[in-house]
């Protein structure tokens, strides 16, 4: 009854193609669906096509069921492509939680070092304080030069000890979060100019003029951290930077303090300019000479 027109036929196959296409599509993730649905949906009609005694039907049903295998292949190529992606989908994010997990355990190791070298630092700054008052104890005179220098010696090794002991505890408690700011508020003009005259004398050695401009207006911020760091661009900045003299300025910009230190020396070659905030890395300094710093800035 089916094909008791041409109308009838001109609508079915359209139809097979055009369900077949579906199938492929919708049932990409389970290949065992698009046969539940395929077969019932779409051989009855090929079968009936192929029954037809006339020629065209019989060429009709051989190219739609040559049609029915070859999307039948590509549904298994589809399936196999999609369950691959969805495979590899998977791997790498249990790759990434691999990852993810051993770069926090990492993490958590490298604090844990932090925090044990921050709450060791009193006892490990003890033998250190202890060397210094021993050296400071024996006395200068009644002894022979050589004896002097060597001594003297002992005393610049012991300071550079210090120093290196104190830098590295510091680094080691900020690593560790233990440093916690305590904020206040000063009047910014009294701290540039304690600055200028701490480090004046350093500069006066050095044939260097360190001048001051500074400014009424308070801070808000921890004064003993902000000491650090300004402290550290200025003993750098006399040491190492400056060849005719050094600025420290207090500016405003846009509701804010700058602070400013300014220098004359050769700066840093654009090459090296995020290699310098490495550790221990010094720029001129090959000797790794204590009393040009420790590279920790």
């Amino acid at each position: 009854l089916l094909y008791s027109t041409p109308a009838m036929e001109l609508l079915l196959v359209p139809l097979i193609l055009l369900l077949t296409i579906a199938a492929v599509i919708s049932a990409i993730s389970y290949i065992a669906v698009y046969y539940a649905f395929v077969i019932p949906a779409t051989v009855p009609g090929v079968v009936m096509l192929l029954l037809e005694p006339d020629t065209l039907h019989l060429m009709t049903g051989t190219a739609y069921l040559c049609f029915l295998i070859m999307m039948s292949r590509f549904a298994h190529v589809l399936h196999r492509s999609f369950m691959t992606s969805i495979r590899l989908r998977f791997e790498n994010a249990d790759l990434i939680g691999a990852l993810r997990r051993e770069k926090n355990a990492a993490i958590d190791a490298n604090l844990a070092k932090s925090r044990f070298l921050a709450a060791a630092s009193h006892d490990l700054r003890q033998p250190v304080h202890a060397l210094r008052l021993f050296i400071e104890s024996f006395p200068m005179q009644g002894l022979r030069p050589e004896q002097r220098e060597t001594l003297a010696q002992i005393r610049q090794s012991a300071d550079s000890m210090g120093l290196l002991f104190d830098a590295l505890m510091d680094m080691s408690r900020l690593d560790a979060g233990v440093v916690e700011p305590v904020i206040e508020r000063f009047e910014i003009a009294s701290f540039a100019t304690r600055l200028h005259r701490e480090f004046r004398p350093q500069a006066d050695a050095r044939g260097l003029e360190l001048r001051l401009r500074t400014l009424n207006a308070t801070a808000r911020t921890d004064p003993v951290l902000l000491n650090r760091i300004v402290s550290n661009l200025l003993s750098n900045a006399i040491r190492h930077g400056a060849r005719q003299g050094v600025l420290l300025a207090l500016r405003r910009r846009q509701g804010h303090i700058a602070i400013e230190v300014w220098d004359t020396g050769n700066g840093i070659p654009e090459s090296l300019q995020q290699t310098v905030f490495e550790e221990f890395f010094q720029i001129g300094n090959p000797e790794r000479d204590r009393e040009q710093g420790l590279g920790l800035g």
